[in-house]
Protein backbone atom coordinates (compact mmCIF):
# COMPACT_ATOMS: atom_id res chain seq x y z
CA UNK A 1 0.00 0.00 0.00
CA UNK A 2 2.51 2.51 0.98
CA UNK A 3 4.97 1.48 -2.00
CA UNK A 4 1.30 2.01 -4.59
CA UNK A 5 1.09 5.81 -2.37
CA UNK A 6 5.05 6.63 -3.30
CA UNK A 7 4.24 6.07 -6.77
CA UNK A 8 1.10 8.57 -6.93
CA UNK A 9 3.03 10.59 -5.36
CA UNK A 10 5.77 10.32 -7.62
CA UNK A 11 3.76 10.99 -10.89
CA UNK A 12 2.10 13.79 -9.18
CA UNK A 13 5.55 15.31 -8.34
CA UNK A 14 6.37 14.86 -12.09
CA UNK A 15 3.41 16.38 -13.65
CA UNK A 16 3.53 19.42 -11.23
CA UNK A 17 7.47 20.01 -12.19
CA UNK A 18 6.33 20.01 -15.57
CA UNK A 19 3.71 21.98 -15.72
CA UNK A 20 5.26 24.65 -14.10
CA UNK A 21 8.11 24.49 -16.37
CA UNK A 22 6.06 24.67 -19.29
CA UNK A 23 3.73 28.09 -17.50
CA UNK A 24 7.88 29.56 -17.09
CA UNK A 25 8.92 29.20 -20.51
CA UNK A 26 5.15 29.63 -22.32
CA UNK A 27 5.86 33.77 -22.18
CA UNK A 28 8.79 33.79 -23.41
CA UNK A 29 11.02 33.74 -26.84
CA UNK A 30 14.52 34.08 -27.47
CA UNK A 31 14.71 35.83 -31.43
CA UNK A 32 17.72 36.40 -33.22
CA UNK A 33 18.82 38.51 -36.32
CA UNK A 34 21.29 37.09 -38.76
CA UNK A 35 20.02 39.31 -41.44
CA UNK A 36 21.20 36.64 -44.18
CA UNK A 37 17.84 36.43 -45.73
CA UNK A 38 17.56 40.33 -46.00
CA UNK A 39 18.25 42.23 -49.47
CA UNK A 40 21.43 44.15 -49.46
CA UNK A 41 21.48 47.77 -50.12
CA UNK A 42 20.87 50.93 -48.51
CA UNK A 43 17.72 51.30 -46.08
CA UNK A 44 17.16 54.50 -45.28
CA UNK A 45 16.95 55.90 -41.56
CA UNK A 46 14.73 53.06 -40.08
CA UNK A 47 14.45 49.21 -40.93
CA UNK A 48 13.32 46.02 -39.90
CA UNK A 49 14.83 42.78 -40.58
CA UNK A 50 12.76 40.03 -42.67
CA UNK A 51 14.27 37.89 -39.32
CA UNK A 52 11.53 39.82 -37.10
CA UNK A 53 9.08 42.64 -37.20
CA UNK A 54 9.66 42.57 -33.44
CA UNK A 55 12.51 45.21 -33.36
CA UNK A 56 13.10 48.08 -35.92
CA UNK A 57 16.18 49.82 -36.06
CA UNK A 58 16.75 53.53 -36.77
CA UNK A 59 20.19 55.46 -37.71
CA UNK A 60 21.36 57.12 -40.23
CA UNK A 61 22.66 55.57 -43.71
CA UNK A 62 21.77 51.99 -42.84
CA UNK A 63 22.67 49.23 -45.11
CA UNK A 64 23.29 45.27 -45.17
CA UNK A 65 25.54 44.02 -46.94
CA UNK A 66 28.74 41.41 -46.19
CA UNK A 67 31.01 42.95 -44.63
CA UNK A 68 33.98 40.59 -44.85
CA UNK A 69 35.65 39.83 -41.33
CA UNK A 70 33.74 43.02 -39.89
CA UNK A 71 30.74 40.83 -39.71
CA UNK A 72 29.78 37.48 -40.22
CA UNK A 73 28.24 37.27 -43.31
CA UNK A 74 25.30 39.77 -44.07
CA UNK A 75 25.12 42.66 -41.28
CA UNK A 76 23.51 46.07 -40.62
CA UNK A 77 26.07 48.91 -41.01
CA UNK A 78 25.36 52.49 -39.53
CA UNK A 79 27.75 55.21 -41.69
CA UNK A 80 25.65 58.11 -40.40
CA UNK A 81 27.08 60.74 -38.02
CA UNK A 82 28.42 59.19 -34.58
CA UNK A 83 24.54 58.62 -33.38
CA UNK A 84 24.61 55.15 -32.87
CA UNK A 85 21.77 53.11 -33.91
CA UNK A 86 18.30 52.69 -32.10
CA UNK A 87 16.57 49.33 -31.42
CA UNK A 88 12.88 50.15 -30.62
CA UNK A 89 10.77 46.87 -29.59
CA UNK A 90 7.06 46.36 -30.24
CA UNK A 91 7.37 43.87 -27.51
CA UNK A 92 9.13 43.93 -24.19
CA UNK A 93 12.32 42.26 -23.97
CA UNK A 94 14.49 41.14 -21.06
CA UNK A 95 17.67 40.05 -22.99
CA UNK A 96 20.00 41.50 -25.69
CA UNK A 97 23.06 40.68 -27.14
CA UNK A 98 24.59 41.64 -30.48
CA UNK A 99 28.11 40.84 -32.38
CA UNK A 100 29.74 44.09 -33.11
CA UNK A 101 32.82 44.49 -35.90
CA UNK A 102 34.51 47.25 -37.48
CA UNK A 103 36.33 48.55 -34.16
CA UNK A 104 39.08 49.46 -36.19
CA UNK A 105 42.50 50.10 -34.15
CA UNK A 106 42.92 53.17 -36.66
CA UNK A 107 40.00 55.15 -34.64
CA UNK A 108 40.15 56.69 -31.67
CA UNK A 109 36.95 55.15 -30.35
CA UNK A 110 37.43 52.15 -27.92
CA UNK A 111 33.84 51.67 -26.28
CA UNK A 112 30.98 49.63 -27.41
CA UNK A 113 27.66 51.03 -25.26
CA UNK A 114 24.92 49.55 -25.07
CA UNK A 115 21.48 51.69 -23.36
CA UNK A 116 18.69 50.02 -21.96
CA UNK A 117 15.15 52.49 -21.63
CA UNK A 118 11.79 51.26 -21.19
CA UNK A 119 10.11 53.63 -22.90
CA UNK A 120 11.14 57.39 -21.95
CA UNK A 121 13.28 55.74 -18.88
CA UNK A 122 17.26 54.32 -18.87
CA UNK A 123 17.02 51.10 -16.94
CA UNK A 124 20.39 49.62 -18.09
CA UNK A 125 23.83 50.48 -19.25
CA UNK A 126 26.75 48.01 -20.49
CA UNK A 127 29.93 49.08 -21.68
CA UNK A 128 32.65 47.46 -23.51
CA UNK A 129 35.95 48.38 -23.83
CA UNK A 130 36.93 46.26 -27.31
CA UNK A 131 39.98 44.62 -28.73
CA UNK A 132 40.07 46.80 -31.69
CA UNK A 133 41.14 44.31 -34.26
CA UNK A 134 38.40 44.69 -36.89
CA UNK A 135 36.58 42.03 -36.79
CA UNK A 136 33.15 40.90 -35.89
CA UNK A 137 34.58 38.65 -32.98
CA UNK A 138 32.98 40.05 -29.65
CA UNK A 139 29.66 40.05 -28.23
CA UNK A 140 28.07 42.94 -26.12
CA UNK A 141 25.32 41.39 -23.95
CA UNK A 142 22.64 43.12 -21.24
CA UNK A 143 20.94 41.02 -19.33
CA UNK A 144 19.55 41.46 -15.10
CA UNK A 145 18.30 45.02 -15.93
CA UNK A 146 14.77 43.91 -15.93
CA UNK A 147 12.55 44.34 -19.11
CA UNK A 148 12.54 47.47 -21.37
CA UNK A 149 11.20 48.28 -25.33
CA UNK A 150 13.92 50.24 -26.63
CA UNK A 151 17.99 50.57 -26.79
CA UNK A 152 20.95 52.35 -28.40
CA UNK A 153 24.08 51.08 -29.57
CA UNK A 154 27.32 52.87 -30.32
CA UNK A 155 30.97 53.17 -30.10
CA UNK A 156 32.44 56.39 -27.85
CA UNK A 157 35.11 58.08 -26.73
CA UNK A 158 36.01 59.36 -29.97
CA UNK A 159 33.97 62.40 -32.23
CA UNK A 160 35.11 60.52 -35.68
CA UNK A 161 31.69 59.03 -36.19
CA UNK A 162 33.48 55.11 -36.76
CA UNK A 163 30.67 53.37 -38.67
CA UNK A 164 28.62 50.44 -36.63
CA UNK A 165 28.82 47.38 -37.39
CA UNK A 166 26.12 44.76 -35.87
CA UNK A 167 25.26 41.44 -36.24
CA UNK A 168 23.58 38.02 -34.91
CA UNK A 169 20.86 40.55 -33.10
CA UNK A 170 19.26 38.32 -30.14
CA UNK A 171 16.36 39.10 -27.78
CA UNK A 172 14.05 37.51 -25.34
CA UNK A 173 10.43 38.85 -25.60
CA UNK A 174 8.08 38.71 -22.38
CA UNK A 175 4.63 39.25 -22.18
CA UNK A 176 3.72 42.65 -21.34
CA UNK A 177 1.15 41.42 -18.58
CA UNK A 178 4.24 39.32 -17.28
CA UNK A 179 6.44 42.06 -17.63
CA UNK A 180 9.78 41.35 -15.12
CA UNK A 181 10.98 43.60 -12.50
CA UNK A 182 14.28 44.15 -11.37
CA UNK A 183 15.44 41.71 -8.32
CA UNK A 184 11.37 39.59 -8.79
CA UNK A 185 12.23 35.82 -8.98
CA UNK A 186 12.10 34.34 -12.79
CA UNK A 187 9.47 32.13 -13.54
CA UNK A 188 12.04 29.31 -13.91
CA UNK A 189 13.23 30.27 -10.20
CA UNK A 190 10.05 29.52 -8.80
CA UNK A 191 9.53 26.74 -10.69
CA UNK A 192 13.03 25.45 -9.02
CA UNK A 193 11.71 26.38 -5.31
CA UNK A 194 8.26 24.89 -5.99
CA UNK A 195 10.28 22.05 -7.30
CA UNK A 196 12.00 21.85 -4.01
CA UNK A 197 9.08 21.91 -1.57
CA UNK A 198 7.48 19.46 -3.27
CA UNK A 199 10.69 17.33 -2.96
CA UNK A 200 10.37 17.97 0.90
CA UNK A 201 6.83 16.97 0.43
CA UNK A 202 7.95 13.47 -0.60
CA UNK A 203 10.63 12.81 1.96
CA UNK A 204 8.10 13.41 4.83
CA UNK A 205 5.43 11.50 2.23
CA UNK A 206 7.80 8.52 2.12
CA UNK A 207 9.54 8.54 5.56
Amino acid sequence: HNSQEKVMFIKKFVSVVSLLLVVSSANAALVTLDFEADLTGNKGASYSSVDSDLLTFSGEELSIRDYGHQSIGNALGVFGADTGVSLDFSVYVDYLSLVFGNDDPGFPETTAVLTLFNDALQVGLVELVYNKNDIADETIIASGFGSFNRATFIYETGTTGLAEVIDNVTFNTVEADEEPVVGAPAPSSIALLSLALIGMGLRRKVN
